[in-house]
């Protein structure tokens, strides 16, 4: 637990208290921007020294165990960008690796699940265009979204061609996504799209990072990195405006605003897959992080969930020899 003026402690301070703490018993922990706490846990864990992340505000809390033995480490020249966790991780992969990311609509989930897939090799789907290519072709059809029997025939029937389609980003295709996801029929004829690309990535990719809004709670409730990535209403309503209104369209603030906080009301709660963060995800809030920020923050967090991750496994493994 971080104490509450640490969030905002001067750097040199939070390093220098967090290095002592190397040389003492117990846990130290300090609050850093990502893009200094996440190289630098990385650093320490290499070193074999026990390291956990955690979202802290627009920082990362870096916690250290101190007195801790330490081993030699094995980095490579480009280690900042290509940390030791990822050769690991695909070592010890037995499968393809999934990375689920899940937040409401204008909370950088898509751009970030992007960057992040690109910087780990990963194949990437946006689950939400799914269901976006669904709400809209009903109404392409001159149906209604809120329709079940429209809204399954066009999930069962839809082409994935249609996901690259820029009417996809719209207000209305973004409303009525909303209104086909809660309905149970098409929900089924979308899961196993998602969960067999999740399986078998394509290009022979080593994992799948997947955004939307059920992936870690539903779609792929195993996954071993699960990001929950948030942010206020009011800087998702402002990022969505600037979106839209660079594409040249002509919209208003306070009303995608509103517009925003009822689809956030109805996808949280539905009773099918509501929105809501799965029990063992990392919430992150990017409220008050930039695109550099917020990658940082998550690339970090999911080597931090990736590197539990393989001392769990080590440990089993461990304990199986043991036994046998």
């Amino acid at each position: 637990m971080v104490p509450e003026d640490q969030p905002h402690e001067p750097v040199p301070l939070a390093l220098a208290r967090l290095f002592a703490g190397l040389a003492c018993p117990g846990r130290t922990t300090a609050a850093l921007p990502p893009t200094l706490g996440g190289p630098l846990a990385d650093l320490l864990a290499a070193f074999g020294i026990p390291v956990a992340l955690a979202p802290c505000g627009a920082r990362l809390a870096l916690t250290v165990t101190g007195e801790a033995e330490t081993t030699p480490a094995s980095l490579t020249a480009d280690w900042v960008t290509a940390p030791p966790w990822v050769r690991a991780a695909q070592a010890a992969s037995t499968g393809a690796i999934t990375v689920a990311i899940d937040g409401p609509a204008a909370a950088g989930k898509g751009t970030l699940a992007r960057s992040l897939a690109d910087a780990l090799g990963l194949a990437y789907l946006d689950t939400g265009r799914l269901y976006r290519a669904t709400g809209y072709s009903v109404l392409q059809a001159g149906g209604d979204p809120s329709d079940p029997a429209a809204a399954e025939q066009a999930a069962r029937s839809l082409d994935t061609r249609v996901l690259a389609d820029p009417a996809l980003r719209s207000e209305a295709a973004g409303d009525a996504a909303s209104r086909v996801a809660a309905i149970p029929a098409v929900r089924d004829a979308l899961l196993a799209f998602q969960r067999q690309f999740a399986r078998t990535p394509p290009d022979g990719a080593w994992g799948a990072v997947l955004d939307g809004r059920d992936i870690g709670s539903v779609v792929c409730p195993s996954a071993p990195v699960k990001l929950f990535v948030t942010a206020s209403a009011e800087t998702r309503a402002q990022r969505r405006f600037l979106e839209l209104r660079d594409a040249g369209q002509d919209v208003i603030e306070s009303r995608i605003l509103q517009d925003m906080k009822a689809r956030d009301a109805r996808d949280s709660s539905r009773g099918i897959a509501p929105l809501v963060p799965a029990a063992d995800a990392v919430v992150l809030d990017t409220s008050d992080l930039d695109r550099t920020e917020a990658l940082a923050a998550a690339f970090a967090l999911a080597g931090d969930r990736l590197r539990a991750a393989g001392s769990d496994v080590a440990r089993a493994s461990m304990s199986h020899t043991g036994a046998s």
